[in-house]
């Protein structure tokens, strides 16, 4: 919170308030993820950083890849999520539940010593993903008392 406070003059910051991730799936010939990200989250929960790791993560629940449905966009894991996955060759998006929501809150709620926020926003999907989820989760931060108009 320091170097953000330090350097508050010089950056605009946002937070993300949902608990999945997004990053892609996309594999090389050889079956070896391409994402940081990804290869990171894989890593996290023992799965091997390959096409086969991201099968037994969505086979697990622990990934998901996004559908289109008549509904709009959804998270799917297991069967689905692996059919997803093959069908697009690898080249899914995928979402992973790492995003801390204690860290989250701290730094959505985080004051600097003139009562300012330290974060200057809630950032978003636009919308477009089904983890968008900052309208919803800001309310329940203002009904807690944790932001505010003034």
């Amino acid at each position: 919170m320091q170097i953000l406070t330090d350097l508050r003059s010089q950056i605009v910051s946002e937070v993300h308030l949902a608990r999945p991730n997004f990053t892609l799936g996309k594999c090389d010939p050889d079956g070896n993820v391409l994402a940081d990200v990804c290869q990171n989250c894989l890593s996290l929960k023992g799965y091997a950083t390959t096409a086969d790791g991201l099968r037994s993560a969505l086979m697990d629940g622990y990934a998901s890849t996004v559908e289109a449905t008549s509904a709009g966009l959804i998270l799917v894991s297991g069967k689905r999520g692996v059919e997803l996955f093959n069908e697009g060759n690898t080249d899914v998006q995928m979402s992973f539940p790492v995003n801390n929501s204690t860290s989250a809150f701290q730094l959505t709620v985080a004051k600097n010593s003139e009562d300012e926020f330290i974060i200057d926003a809630v950032g978003s999907d636009a919308g477009i993903l089904p983890r968008n989820v900052n309208i919803e989760q800001c309310m329940q931060l203002v009904k807690f008392g944790g932001v505010g108009s003034a």
